[in-house]
């Protein structure tokens, strides 16, 4: 089964059990590493780069709670840094006072309500890091291909491999243009929640619901 690396505060119980709900019933795991309370000081560092390694992407639970407690700042910022290659989430509830935390590397910005609407738009988002057998799906295609003649076994390959890209159904968001970084980043958010900042740098942003969708 495939993995997501949940980069998060222990405290965040809203937050992880959100994204717990939306990962419910999808072929993808969430994979957290709570050294908070669990590992304390001592924590694995090459396990964690393992995890991360291993998993299809690396989503981070942005809150007041990782931005007021340094060791897990410190921590998710490492944690981020070893995602080489990885897409990379930042969620952050939009009914909560923004954090302050610069993620110098990241994919998509969600900015997400606690709603069933929004749960159902991250599990699309988590469902697409789903892995497919490959293989299978590309020797099933070829076998319905020969029945199409010579020359249709790679034709039927060729159609189990589109089968078995399931990220074409992942949400693209808005593509935004920080003015301050010059950063072109993918913001996904509900009409009327207000975009204050960039989270690469931090630069105040005004944001109209005219200049994008989610």
């Amino acid at each position: 089964m495939a993995s997501i690396f949940l980069s998060h505060s222990k405290r965040d119980e809203g937050s992880v059990s959100l994204l717990s709900k939306a990962a419910a019933g999808t072929r993808v795991e969430l994979y957290r590493a709570e050294f908070e309370t669990q590992i304390g000081i001592d924590a694995d560092a090459e396990e964690l780069e393992r995890e991360i390694d291993n998993s299809k992407a690396l989503f981070i639970a942005l809150s007041s709670h990782v931005q007021n407690t340094l060791h897990t700042r410190d921590w998710v910022l490492w944690e981020t840094g070893c995602a080489k290659g990885k897409d990379i989430w930042v969620f952050e509830n939009a009914a909560t006072r923004p954090s302050s935390v610069a993620i110098p590397k990241f994919s998509h910005y969600v900015l997400y309500y606690d709603t069933i609407e929004w749960i159902q738009y991250i599990t699309r988002i988590i469902d697409s890091y789903r892995w497919l057998e490959t293989v299978p799906a590309m020797a099933s295609g070829a076998a319905i291909g020969l029945a199409w003649g010579p020359g249709g076994s790679l034709v039927g390959s060729a159609a189990g491999w589109v089968a078995s890209i399931p990220s074409r159904s992942r949400p693209i968001g808005t593509k935004y243009k920080c003015p301050g970084c010059s950063r072109d980043v993918a913001i996904h958010f509900t009409q009327g929640t207000p975009l204050t900042r960039c989270p690469t740098c931090n630069t105040v942003i005004r944001w109209t619901w005219r200049e994008g969708r989610r």
